[in-house]
């Protein structure tokens, strides 16, 4: 499943064609920075703007205004611009500075200057992911880089989120201005004081955060993940649409409805698809030697492979399509999966979550778009539950690895979706033991077996 741009939100007041400044004031470089957030800081964020303005449904406008003071060499990737982008969300500028530390801007920059890559994951086959990367290096520390850049979003499932920190950063200002077209945006904070300031007109809804003096603050090894430690805001959508599909996302049941009639027609097996996998099943009584047998065939029979183009990030391969090419990533073969078991009078629900061992849990209370994965539930007649994690090769039913334990979840069904926690497995579960037999012969060999 396509992971979704959560960055940084933003303003597009300030781009004067031909200019070079960014922002207004005396060069930010040559204030003083107050003694409680330089403290231990590697990184101060001397000024950062942020508007997100929702404009439809389907169309979404970021503009970010940054100014951040790096002290030594050590930190200098904390001046490293990436920005992703796709044909759902396009970069339509970047522009930014290398000031030293008497505020003379040593150097200027466009998105022309910035290397641009496939966004290759490790994971997906084919994507159309792509990131710009700008390198923003000066060798006499201290010095400050300012950018600003704006992003505009081609589909209202997706709004950003605003981390106005980072871990061993201090943060002099900080703001993030939500002006909302459609008054249906929504969000959720976590460790910020005090409330957004909220205007409102017969057309447009406001939410506005100042954030100032902000002390440094270190993710430890092992530690709970930055979401925890520092503040943050998410942003959600009530109705939206994207490529032409319309959705809800207002609840988690109207959320899991949409997600649920996106694979409307998916879900058709072929005459020789039925063939096949009834072969499989010969001689099996009951429902768990069904699924286990049903299960291992997938396993043999598919490959994981990830296409991400465009709603295809969502949307799933038909199970027709997968029977005839063998493969499909973690939605297309969960889909084909629940085909094959609902042939056989054996229903099951798709599990929408976040896999990872490092990823934060979702965020329970706020519906939106917070998955990179997708599991099969399947609840037996009896009232037993078995999980099958249907990219694994290797996993017995049942088992869905570390990444997906323990986690908050959305259960999909046609009626809508509904948070569930996933299993646990126990320390039994995670012991692994081995016999040897040693013999020590007279003179002195000794025997393995």
């Amino acid at each position: 499943m396509k992971n979704i741009i959560s960055g940084i939100v933003f303003i597009s007041i300030l781009s004067c064609a031909g200019s070079n400044e960014i922002f207004d004031s005396e060069p930010l470089s040559t204030q003083p920075i107050p003694s409680e957030v330089r403290k231990d800081a590697h990184s101060v964020v001397r000024n950062s703007e942020q508007i997100v303005e929702v404009i439809s449904p389907s169309e979404t406008e970021l503009v970010y205004k940054e100014a951040l003071t790096i002290f030594e060499k050590e930190n200098k990737d904390a001046g490293r611009l990436v920005l992703h982008y796709s044909p759902l969300n396009e970069i339509e500028y970047i522009k930014a500075n290398i000031v030293n530390y008497e505020g003379k801007i040593i150097e200027s920059f466009t998105e022309d200057d910035a290397m641009d890559f496939s966004s290759f994951d490790g994971f997906s086959f084919f994507s159309d992911n792509r990131v710009k990367v700008l390198d923003l290096n000066y060798g006499l520390f201290p010095y400050t880089v300012e950018i600003e850049y704006k992003i505009k979003f081609k589909g209202g499932l997706f709004l950003p989120s605003w981390y106005p920190q980072s871990p061993g950063q201090g943060v002099q200002k900080a703001s993030l201005k939500v002006i909302d077209h459609t008054k249906g945006a929504r969000f959720f904070s976590r460790n910020i004081d005090t409330e957004p300031t909220i205007s409102d007109t017969s057309e447009i809804h406001t939410y506005e955060w100042n954030l100032s003096s902000l002390k440094v603050k270190e993710s430890e090894y092992l530690g709970p993940p930055v979401q925890e430690l520092l503040p943050y805001v998410s942003l959600g959508p009530s109705k939206f649409e994207i490529e032409n599909t319309f959705g809800d996302a207002s609840s988690w049941l109207e959320f899991g409805k949409w997600y649920y009639n996106l694979a409307d027609g998916t879900r058709e097996l072929s005459p020789e698809a039925v063939a096949e996998i009834e072969k499989v099943v010969l001689g099996l009584n009951s429902d768990q030697e069904k699924i286990k047998a049903l299960y291992n065939y997938l396993q043999d029979k598919t490959r994981y492979v990830s296409i991400q183009l465009g709603i295809g990030g969502w949307k799933p391969f038909s199970a027709s399509y997968v029977f005839e090419n063998e493969y499909g990533d973690c939605k297309a073969l969960t889909n084909y999966m629940q085909a094959i078991l609902h042939h056989f009078g054996i229903e099951s629900n798709q599990v929408l979550i976040r896999r990872g061992v490092g990823e934060p849990n979702i965020i329970s209370e706020f519906s939106s778009n917070q998955f990179n994965h997708v599991l099969l539930r399947v609840e037996l007649s009896n009232g037993e539950i078995m999980w099958l994690e249907c990219t694994s090769k290797y996993f017995s039913p049942g088992h869905i690895g570390s990444g997906n334990e323990d986690r908050d979840a959305l259960l999909v069904k046609e009626s809508g979706g509904e948070i569930i926690r996933t299993p646990k497995s126990t320390a039994d579960q995670n012991i692994s033991s081995s016999t040897s037999k040693i013999d020590i012969l007279e003179n002195g060999k000794v025997i393995m077996s």
